[in-house]
């Protein structure tokens, strides 16, 4: 007898998935009787591992499901998803993955919507996990689909509903194969998208059935094998997948009239990553070639031309931000959207404010007046958009006094533009005082019976008063409310006042926080000044010794003096610098921010440097001054948050290196993110990742450091020879690691500048400290054996202006013997290796005077000086 035809085929694709199978072949036992109107296919395409042997096992034991399994060489998920394909029988297909989870009812939930449901399309609630399905939550950004519980959408009407994953929704199998409709292995990263848009495409109608009782959970893997994990790291991400896949389908089937909406929505959903993963510091698409990326831009164009200007604004299913949404008009269209102007933020100490506006051009200009008066703003620049090494978009970024009536008239236009607060709906034409400081600060402006001063946003004010004091209600911990008791005390606010908070890293000192600390110990007594570093740091208890006043990282003195302090200055900003303590424990913005550095800005750092919250950066070279603030530049920062002081250790390595000892060849590698991670969020503590001592990066300097060849240069010129690995890569590199002739620093023990001052040559990767070499007149060797792989994304900057070939002090190599080789010749002849790199060594620096540190203080004091 003939078995009535299922109504819902599951065609499972398996590559090398056996240790998450068990789990998802549980879940398929569980569905229970639903699983009667079910078949199940598995697809074992080409696995090395035991997944099929899994399968069959399972499958000998769960003799009552229908399934069947299809074995094939190795040919991609698409291939086996179109192997399962053909030899279905259901009326309905859907492809789940094996290291995925099923919800309990999950296969009854969707066959009661097919056939309850006159729809084209079912689509299952989207549960992303980490570990356990039990850890899951409702994060996808499709989430607001299932909001009302299960419904029925048809697109036409509502394009944000567009389906995308095939994994967790069902399709009417006849309607593929009418079409004979194969997922494309030339879009191997958006199949998925492209095969739902092309079944979408070619009905007359799309109806789509969002089923709520059906949890479909997403395994988000552990160990980043995952297809999605590695896409970026494919050519078919950037070629197949714009070339032939949603465009494809526009041409195919709309290339006689506008593409609809919903299938615009898709192209937007598909389009943002690539652009979103481009601004991120340590994204893959680093590693792209010019020409790669000339190319990629070309085809964005094309893919754009399907697009409109009106569904790039409306687009509403995720967050893109405003200035990637400007650049595709602009690119697309060649002109940009209508262009209000933006007071975006006041520095209240400085009495300035800040205005934006985008732009499609470098050279863009504007008239400011104050009261009717032209001015030139206090600092300005033209900030470039870069995506895949083109500036797209470009960026007015302008600040002028915020104590006057504020107009803005752009080239060539005779009216002046419209000002806006950020918000779309509050349009004005002039921006008095008392708009700027009651929108950005909600606060008065700093002078009295001013005519044009208008009163508080109450309703605002009001509710964001009671959002902080249901905030402060629901902070629990009694550790944290007797902190904030102390902090909030009279005793608190008299030690605390106005203080200067330096610290370098939580858990080590000796870098420019330290040094200008020690100055304004020495020369400015009454700054109230205070140095913060981990209790369990030895710098602690030493900076405790020398008569600093230390206060111990994430204490409640730390916090205290967070509190009232008015300067956090330091040479690092990373989270445990900026955001010490959780958001609840904290009621006051943060002070302004001083970044000290700890090196000279040489490589990329713009997508990083970005995103913080920079009052005033200091910088050592003109080319990095220049770099920080030219028109055009990536870095949103401005002559008014940059100014070229020299580093506070500087001072303090010229006179360490004022006694001409030279007798040190220093290895000072920097580290790479790659081999490391963070304990957690609020410590600069990182463990190695496993295979860490196998690593080229291991290898190669252990290789250096023990190399025959060095220690007989070594025994030859008296030189000493010293390891000082990075301070992120020490504790993963052990004194049994080097030999006895070299001497292992460690920053925690010890001052790095001291070895520095002493050193005649030093060998680095791409280290900063190549510079601080330079500063006291010492050559470098560069030992570049994985130049690609570092500037691929892969570590925490990109590749900058700067050029270790001809702007670098020493030579740049790629092999062992190479190296030393190099450090042979450049101690050897030391007359030639002048010749060469002597000028770029004496000219690197602006100053070189020893006063760093008192140019440092004089602009932090200008930060309190009132310029508007």
């Amino acid at each position: 007898m003939t078995q009535a035809r299922p109504t819902l085929s599951l065609v499972i694709p398996v590559y090398n998935v056996e240790r998450w199978l068990p789990e998802f072949l549980e879940s398929i036992a569980a569905q229970g009787a639903a699983l009667d109107s079910a078949e199940v296919i598995f697809t074992i395409d080409g696995a090395t591992d035991r997944s099929e042997q899994v399968i069959r096992d399972w499958v000998a034991e769960h003799s009552r499901i229908r399934t069947q399994i299809v074995t094939k060489e190795n040919g991609g998920l698409s291939s086996a998803r179109n192997a399962g394909m053909a030899v279905a029988s259901g009326v309905w297909i859907s492809f789940p993955d094996p290291d995925d989870v099923l919800g309990a009812g999950y296969v009854r939930s969707l066959i009661d919507c097919v056939e309850r449901d006159d729809v084209d399309v079912a689509v299952a609630r989207f549960l992303p996990f980490f570990g356990s399905p039990a850890s899951a939550t409702d994060s996808h950004p499709f989430r607001f689909r299932f909001s009302r519980g299960t419904r029925v959408v048809d697109i036409d009407e509502s394009p944000r509903f567009f389906p995308f994953a095939v994994n967790s929704a069902a399709f009417r199998l006849d309607a593929i194969r009418s079409i004979a409709l194969e997922f494309d292995d030339r879009v191997s990263t958006v199949e998925d998208g492209v095969f739902t848009a092309e079944v979408l495409a070619s009905s007359p109608r799309r109806r789509i059935a969002f089923v709520a009782e059906a949890e479909y959970f997403y395994r988000k893997r552990d160990d980043g094998t995952s297809q999605l994990d590695n896409a970026w790291t494919r050519a078919d991400r950037f070629d197949g997948a714009l070339e032939h896949g949603f465009a494809r389908v526009a041409q195919k089937y709309f290339s006689d009239m506008p593409v609809p909406r919903w299938l615009q929505y898709m192209m937007l959903y598909d389009l943002q990553w690539y652009f979103k993963m481009d601004l991120r510091n340590d994204s893959p698409t680093a590693g792209l070639s010019v020409a790669e990326c000339v190319a990629i831009n070309r085809r964005f164009e094309r893919y754009l031309s399907h697009i409109s200007r009106h569904v790039i604004l409306e687009y509403n299913v995720t967050d893109i931000p405003p200035h990637i949404r400007e650049a595709w008009i602009l690119r697309s269209t060649g002109a940009l959207a209508d262009q209000d102007v933006y007071l975006t933020e006041l520095d209240s100490a400085r009495g300035l404010v800040c205005i934006r506006y985008f732009t499609d051009s470098v050279d863009a200009t504007e008239t400011i007046r104050l009261d009717g008066v032209e001015v030139q703003p206090f600092a300005s620049k033209t900030r470039a958009f870069v995506y895949f090494r083109e500036a797209w978009l470009w960026e007015r970024i302008i600040w002028v006094s915020a104590m006057q009536d504020v107009t803005v008239q752009r080239a060539g236009r005779s009216m002046p533009e419209r000002l806006r607060f950020g918000n779309p709906g509050q349009a004005i034409i002039e921006a008095t005082p008392g708009h700027i400081w009651q929108k950005l600060r909600r606060a008065n402006p700093p002078f009295k019976n001013h005519p044009r001063t208008v009163a508080a946003v109450r309703s605002r004010a009001t509710l964001a008063a009671r959002v902080a004091n249901r905030a402060r209600r629901e902070l629990t911990k009694s550790r944290q409310r007797e902190w904030r008791r102390y902090a909030k005390s009279a005793s608190a606010a008299k030690q605390y006042a106005n203080a200067w908070l330096l610290i370098d890293r939580d858990t080590i000192g000796r870098d420019n926080a330290e040094s200008l600390y020690r100055y304004l110990a020495q020369h400015e007594p009454e700054v109230n000044a205070y140095f913060v570093v981990d209790r369990e740091s030895p710098d602690y208890t030493r900076l405790k010794r020398e008569g600093f006043r230390v206060v111990a990282h994430r204490s409640r003195e730390h916090l205290a003096l967070w509190y009232h302090a008015r300067h956090l200055i330091s040479s690092q900003m990373d989270h445990y610098i900026l955001h010490p303590f959780p958001e609840k424990a904290l009621w006051k913005a943060a002070p302004t921010f001083t970044f000290l550095s700890h090196g000279v800005t040489h490589n990329d750092l713009s997508r990083w440097m970005n995103a913080k919250p920079i009052g005033l950066t200091i910088t050592a070279t003109e080319q990095e001054q220049h770099e920080f603030t030219r028109s055009g530049g990536a870095y949103k920062l401005t002559s008014k948050e940059v100014v070229l002081t020299g580093f506070p250790r500087h001072d303090e390595l010229e006179q360490l290196a004022s006694n001409g000892r030279r007798d040190l060849l220093l290895i000072i590698p920097t580290w790479r993110k790659s081999l490391l991670e963070l304990v957690d969020g609020k410590t600069n503590e990182r463990s190695a990742l496993e295979g860490f001592r196998d690593s080229r990066y291991f290898r190669s300097w252990m290789e250096v450091v023990a190399s025959d060849r060095l220690r007989s240069l070594a025994e030859r010129t008296g030189l000493q020879v010293a390891f000082a690995p990075h301070p992120n890569m020490q504790g993963h590199i052990l004194p049994s690691d080097v030999p006895d002739w070299v001497q292992l620093v460690s920053y925690a023990e010890s001052d790095i500048k001291t070895w520095i001052a002493r050193s005649r040559l030093a060998v680095t990767d791409y280290s900063s400290l190549a510079f601080e070499a330079a500063y006291v007149g010492s050559g470098v060797v560069y030992y570049q054996f994985d130049h690609d792989e570092f500037f691929s994304g892969s570590h925490a900057f990109r590749r900058g202006e700067f050029s270790y070939e001809t702007d670098g002090f020493g030579p740049v190599v790629a092999g062992h013997d190479e190296v030393i080789s190099a450090i042979e010749s450049s101690i050897v002849d030391g007359d030639a290796f002048d010749r060469i790199y002597g000028d770029r060594i004496r000219r690197v620096f602006a100053f070189r005077d020893g006063r760093a540190s008192e140019r440092t203080v004089a602009a932090i004091r200008a930060l309190e000086t009132r310029v508007g």
